[in-house]
């Protein structure tokens, strides 16, 4: 299992650093948020509507 509790918007960067073969067959619960701060408060989501930070995720890991 790992848990993903990085920032959103550097997810993913931190799980390819994280390296696949430490990620195989694992379980990742994440927790992170993607808030995107870049435009100011309130922030913004990052992505929106049609796709996910879990997807995203999903997508980069192959599943």
């Amino acid at each position: 299992m790992a848990v993903n509790t990085t920032a959103g918007l550097g997810s993913l960067q931190a799980l390819q650093s994280a390296g696949a073969a430490n990620l195989a067959g694992k379980v990742i619960i994440g927790i992170a948020n993607p808030l995107d701060f870049s435009q100011g408060m309130p922030p913004s989501l990052d992505p929106v509507s049609t796709d996910s930070l879990g997807e995203r995720i999903q997508r980069a890991q192959g599943a």
